[in-house]
């Protein structure tokens, strides 16, 4: 029996202990998908922070998007898929690739 055991008033990612509680993918760091708007313009963004032991470590990235929406201007609804693959560990070092799609 855990009753009184564990501290109600502590937390868990800001969640109190005083009932079950749900964590969610990103309350971990394991979020696998998130939306996010560039309509604010040009300019540079960033996208993630990635963490890749060396050798067998590969990290996928994919923005799905494009500007306009004439029908029949495939360009506009683009994809673009970045890779990373982390070396075997001699030498260390990393890989990337940038794929595009319409």
């Amino acid at each position: 029996n855990a009753n009184g055991r564990v501290p109600s008033a502590r937390k868990v990612n800001g969640k109190a202990l005083s009932a079950d509680i749900t964590l969610t993918p990103k309350d971990i760091g394991t979020l696998n998908s998130t939306t996010m708007s560039f309509s604010g313009g040009a300019g540079w963004f960033k996208l993630a922070t990635v963490t890749m032991p060396q050798a067998s470590s590969v990290v996928s990235i994919t923005l799905i998007g494009g500007a306009g929406f004439n029908v029949g201007s495939p360009q506009q609804a683009g994809i673009s898929e970045l890779v990373l693959r982390a070396g075997n560990g001699n030498p260390k070092g990393i890989t990337g690739a940038l794929w595009q799609r319409t």
